[in-house]
């Protein structure tokens, strides 16, 4: 085990530690929201746990995967999403029972007195590539360009994998900056209420 975490750095989404060339490994992170299945069939229970088997059986033999769990109270996204959907509703009782809904949530929620659970799915490669001397600075440019291309590829189609795996339970899949498919929430539901699963970039 290392004594400290090794250098690292950001670039195009991607986490790089270390040398962009062998030795190095380059992860990113994908954080998965799932409802809640606490009373859920034991059928549902059992599905669930052989997709994630799929799942893990899907990556690649230079693929590693893990898991950060954590619980924060934060809900400011959902809760800046319901207040702008009530300020779009015309009948005077409802803005009213949305509006104090809003802000006895977001008052629980500066006291942190909500919870929420977040697991975020690392999913990591080693680099095996070993650059050769370059003859110009624009080339070593382009060779380092072409690697960081590769890894994109690469992990897009772990995001496409990860879109797919949640597809099969009917879920919501959602990825930075974009949201692939979405249930719309009526009132009087409460902005808190779970209503997907989804993956998305970190």
């Amino acid at each position: 085990m290392p004594e400290r975490a090794p250098n690292g750095y950001f670039v195009r989404d991607l986490v790089v530690f270390n040398p962009l060339r062998r030795g190095g490994y380059v992860a990113k992170g994908f954080v998965f929201e799932a409802p809640d299945l606490t009373n859920s069939p034991v059928a549902d229970l059992n599905l669930f746990q052989d997709q994630l088997c799929l799942l893990l059986a899907s990556l690649h033999e230079n693929q590693r995967l893990q898991v950060q769990y954590f619980c924060d109270s934060d809900y400011k996204g959902e809760l800046l999403r319901y207040q702008q959907e009530t300020e779009q509703f015309t009948n005077v009782w409802t803005k009213r029972a949305r509006n104090e809904r809003f802000t006895r949530y977001w008052q629980s929620m500066s006291e942190r007195k909500l919870r929420r659970q977040r697991v975020i799915l690392y999913v990591s490669r080693a680099l095996e590539n070993v650059p050769r001397s370059f003859q110009s600075t624009a080339a070593r440019r382009e060779y380092y360009a072409t690697l960081l291309d590769q890894l994109q590829s690469e992990f897009e189609h772990v995001h496409r994998l990860l879109l797919s795996w949640c597809e099969q339970r009917e879920t919501c899949v959602v990825s930075k900056g974009r949201q692939v498919r979405e249930q719309k929430e009526t009132f009087p539901s409460s902005p808190l209420s779970p209503r997907h699963a989804a993956v998305h970039w970190n």
